[in-house]
């Protein structure tokens, strides 16, 4: 008797093991959209590079003023240098200004305060200048800092906040305090954000321990300080991550992330909601956190929490619509390096930069490449022959297709049954039986189906298979649908 699996839909994301998926979920979409059209699987988003030769380091810091004048502009911060993009008309300033060289900056070292924009401009000094084509910079608006690596910035209750060190150093457009908080010896702040009527700071610890100082916690940290007392009002620890690489408040949320998981705030206790321990089929991870990523390097864009994945992903967790519960999806992926930074630009844009030739670039759904969607792997309670295959899909235009593979393990390794199924041969049809000659038998197996040309497969994927009597025992049918 012919049984059918049905794959519902794949609004579930993408699941962290092969053999432990939630409904719904598939275990490998890189560079595949299920965003722009909730139940659609689609090519990710298009591409632009923007590096040109003026750039020759990768960002670390994009922001926009949102000033009177301004409002299409973004600024992109680096080591090395500055640069002003026009992100609605798609335009690097190139001019006597732009690109800026400057010395010493440090990651993270570039914020907006009342109209200026402030950057770390060597160790101990943060430069500033009122955007525009043609501005004017003071290279030591704020002095006497903390040699460091990073310099936080961050605006809450009309004052700039600046990580210096192990310090909080507090700059109301006139004065500077250097030291408005004083947290442990040995710590360094990473981010600096605000959680109601807190400050929120994260800081890992960075001097003063020993290879193998029993007993002493060198998991990092987060603070959350009044901005008015001597001291912080409390800390909690993050276990297991010894930097934060990001950390967002989004509607009164507050997300951090690490090397091993995207967490949240619940009550007092910091919980991890993503974990990054997956592999796709090949072996490659895909759920985690890029080396490459530098710090605060988690953002928030429409409705997802965004961040610098591996392999050149950029990793997205939210939802397009509120009846359907939070998933991990990974619609971007860069030509080629790491991604190291992102920014959830003007006019509905991702703007990333790269580790690699790829300084800076452009995202935007609607891309028209190559993808593979790989489900997750089906135990089908007992030995089966696989009959055929019926996806569905936007009706084929001429280049598109969506080749089939069954992927089983021989007991000897993985082995793949591959079908051509494409515009060619079956036509502007928008779904087709297709059948699996070799018909192999398996007890489980995932399934690949490679979309080129533009391809879009729509939810309800069929799975036809028979059940082969082993030794006279009986098994349960699988359950209809996955």
């Amino acid at each position: 008797m012919i049984e059918r699996l049905v794959f519902e839909n794949f609004l579930g994301g993408m699941c962290v093991s092969q053999y432990l998926a939630a409904k719904n979920q598939y275990y490998d979409g890189v560079n595949m959209d299920i965003i722009t059209e909730p139940g659609r699987s689609a090519p990710g988003y298009a591409q632009t590079d923007k590096t040109g030769s003026e750039l020759t380091t990768s960002p670390t810091k994009i922001v926009a003023p949102g000033i009177s004048g301004e409002e299409e502009f973004v600024y992109g911060y680096s080591t090395t240098q500055m640069f002003r993009y026009d992100v609605f008309n798609d335009a690097m300033t190139d001019n006597a200004s732009w690109v800026q060289t400057i010395t010493n900056g440090d990651v993270g070292g570039f914020g907006v305060y009342k109209g200026k924009c402030y950057y770390a401009n060597g160790n101990t000094q943060i430069g500033s200048f009122t955007p525009g084509a043609t501005p004017t910079f003071t290279a030591n608006t704020i002095t006497g800092l903390t040699a460091r690596t990073y310099s936080p910035m961050h605006v809450f209750g009309n004052i700039l906040w600046i990580g210096n060190l192990n310090q909080v150093a507090s700059y109301d457009g006139t004065t500077v305090n250097v030291n408005a908080l004083d947290l442990e010896t040995g710590y360094e702040i990473d981010h600096i954000d605000h959680f109601g009527k807190f400050l929120v700071i994260s800081a890992a610890r960075t001097t003063g321990l020993s290879a193998n100082a029993a007993g002493v916690m060198q998991d990092a940290k987060l603070f959350f300080w009044d901005t008015t007392s001597d001291s912080w009002q409390e800390e909690i620890i993050v276990w297991g991550e010894q930097r934060i690489r990001g950390m967002k408040v989004v509607n009164n949320t507050l997300y951090v992330i690490g090397a091993n998981g995207l967490y949240v705030l619940d009550g007092a206790i910091l919980k991890k909601i993503v974990p990054f321990t997956g592999t796709n089929y090949s072996g490659n991870s895909y759920i985690g956190l890029s080396s490459s990523a530098v710090v605060e390097s988690l953002e928030a864009w429409r409705d997802f929490l965004i961040w610098p994945g591996l392999s050149g992903t950029i990793m997205f967790y939210g939802t397009p619509d509120s009846k359907i519960p939070p998933f991990i999806s990974a619609p971007v992926k860069l030509s080629t390096g790491n991604s190291v930074y992102v920014f959830g630009g003007l006019d509905q844009k991702l703007l990333v930069s790269g580790s690699s030739t790829i300084r800076f670039a452009k995202f935007a759904s609607g891309g028209s490449g190559s993808y593979n969607l790989i489900t997750s792997r089906v135990d089908f309670g007992g030995r089966v022959k696989i009959k055929g295959v019926r996806p569905k899909h936007k009706v084929f235009a001429s280049g598109e297709s969506i080749d089939i593979s069954v992927n089983y393990d021989t007991g000897n390794g993985e082995n793949a049954i591959a079908t051509s199924y494409n515009f060619a041969t079956y036509g502007a049809v928008r779904e087709s039986f297709v059948p699996i000659t070799q018909e192999p038998a398996v007890n489980n197996c995932y399934f690949k189906f490679a979309a080129g040309g533009g391809a879009k497969i729509d939810p309800g994927i069929e799975i036809f298979f028979e059940r082969v009597e082993t030794d006279g025992q009986s098994y349960s049918p699988i359950k209809e649908s996955q």
